[in-house]
């Protein structure tokens, strides 16, 4: 270790010999820098896998799935907001859960898939609405023109909510 190195550093010091001295302190050094690194490296699979399952990452997904969608890119959208959507169910946020759902009927509206919209749209509200949240009302009302797109009246269905997750992130039960 380091005190190892510097008795030899000492040793080499005593019969003056720069060129062994610089040899010997290269070596340490190099070995120091593997150590370091691999503590590194290993600190950031630490951290890497403590983000991933983070609100914070989840929430910058999210965005990024709204900016996609904004930008009239569905695909990146939809998968960017499908992995928010795993993170949420996984750490039991039920809000991020709705808010992903209510993205990912929008997106869905924004391919022409009116029915696939209207299962998520319609999970989104029931998770609103358990939740006791204000958006309900929003996510209703794209619920409404999905619907209609779809064909199919006003009606106060019930929707799995778990199953409509599942098949959202592709877990189908």
């Amino acid at each position: 270790g380091v005190a190892d190195s510097i008795e030899k550093a000492a040793g080499l010091i005593k019969s003056r010999n720069a060129g062994q001295i610089l040899t010997a302190l290269g070596k340490d050094v190099a070995q120091g820098m593997g150590e370091v690194r691999d503590v590194a490296v290993e600190q950031g699979k630490e951290l890497a896998d403590r983000a991933r399952d983070s609100g914070g990452l989840a929430a910058l997904l999210q965005s990024l799935s709204t900016v996609a969608a904004d930008r009239n890119l569905p695909a990146a959208a939809e998968a960017s907001c499908k992995e928010a959507l795993a993170i949420y169910e996984r750490l039991g946020d039920r809000d991020g859960v709705a808010r992903s759902l209510h993205q990912l009927g929008n997106i869905a509206v924004a391919q022409g898939d009116a029915g696939r919209a209207v299962s998520l749209l319609g999970a989104a509200h029931q998770l609103y609405i358990e939740i006791g949240s204000s958006e309900s009302i929003k996510v209703r009302a794209d619920l409404e023109e999905a619907r209609s797109a779809h064909g199919e009246a006003h009606r106060g269905s019930s929707f799995g909510v778990e199953q409509v997750i599942a098949d959202a992130i592709g877990r189908g039960r």
